[in-house]
């Protein structure tokens, strides 16, 4: 699903169809704030998120619960970003244009009902 099209609703009626999902998510404030802290070293690759839909979006369900994943532009591992952005190798900014986020609804380390295959 192509993140212009991220919805709670979306995402919510593809769970409960069992089926995987995952998005390139924006990088919100929030989303930022979970890079900075990967960055610092005080957060994850992998963690909850709390996805919620401004109230304009309704009248269909407007939040919805996913894990984000950290990944490095390029075939860039995160943890190389992360070690340059703490060797004041690159800002912030730097960091974020080399990093982006994927939302993820399915459960980590199970396999789908669905296969590889879908």
């Amino acid at each position: 699903m192509d993140r212009e099209f991220y919805r709670a609703v979306l995402i919510k009626k593809l769970r409960n169809e069992h089926l995987p999902v995952i998005i390139p998510a924006k990088k919100f404030l929030r989303v930022q704030n979970q890079i900075r802290q990967n960055l610092l070293e005080t957060g994850k690759l992998v963690s909850f998120y709390h996805f919620r839909q401004i109230p304009k979006a309704r009248p269909w369900p407007s939040t919805v619960h996913v894990n984000i994943v950290i990944v490095g532009h390029n075939d860039q591992p995160p943890w190389e970003i992360r070690q340059q952005y703490r060797e004041n190798l690159l800002t912030f900014d730097d960091a974020l244009h080399k990093l982006t986020v994927f939302s993820l609804q399915l459960t980590l380390g199970k396999k789908s009902e669905h296969g590889a295959n879908g």
